[in-house]
């Protein structure tokens, strides 16, 4: 049986979204990976922004000096193909 062309589109753009969340969300986790890590504030606030850049920042109580404490934050949004994604790092000395 013939799938709909509406079928077929909807499946694309199913697709494209999956896509572009597992880039986004990859490249957040490789920002964080290669991000020098002592109390792991830094690797820890890469941020995910739809529309525009995020912000936050961990605070500098994070963790003690040496502990390497390292958490990535997945977006509380869904990523989606029409839609600006910005992985950014408030931090000053980013």
């Amino acid at each position: 049986m013939a799938r709909k062309p509406s079928d077929i589109m909807r499946d694309i753009d199913k697709a494209l979204d999956r896509g572009i969340a597992r880039l986004v969300i990859n490249t957040q986790s490789k920002l964080s990976a290669a991000s020098p890590v002592d109390s792991g504030r830094l690797a820890s606030s890469w941020f995910v922004g739809d529309g525009t850049p995020n912000r936050d920042e961990r605070q500098e109580d994070w963790a003690a000096p040496g502990a390497g404490r390292v958490e990535v934050e997945k977006p509380a949004y869904k990523i989606t193909m029409d839609s600006d994604h910005y992985i950014s790092n408030s931090l000053p000395y980013a």
